[in-house]
């Protein structure tokens, strides 16, 4: 991994906690422009940041927000936080 993107990955993983947490908020008040928006940038940034399932789970939800999808879209927010939470631990241990 390119080292300047290494010193970037702590805030990225926080920045994303806090979408994931955004978007569950967003589900109870079925808001699913501002989920597909926040997915469709996280589809583009795990991409950036060289994490492809990020960006797989990022077009999978944009997909079913799109799709007004409350259960799919529920579903794969769950997914998102535990891998946001694994990777994290991974890429941001001191």
């Amino acid at each position: 991994m390119d080292p300047s993107i290494a010193e970037l990955l702590p805030e990225y993983f926080d920045n994303l906690r806090a979408d994931g947490n955004r978007i569950s908020a967003w589900l109870e008040q079925e808001d699913f422009e501002k989920i597909a928006r926040t997915a469709h940038q996280l589809k583009g940034s795990g991409g950036a940041y060289g994490f492809p399932q990020l960006s797989e789970l990022g077009a999978r939800l944009e997909q079913a927000a799109l799709a007004c999808d409350k259960a799919g879209a529920t579903t794969l927010t769950v997914e998102l936080n535990e891998t946001l939470s694994k990777l994290g631990r991974i890429y941001t241990a001191k």
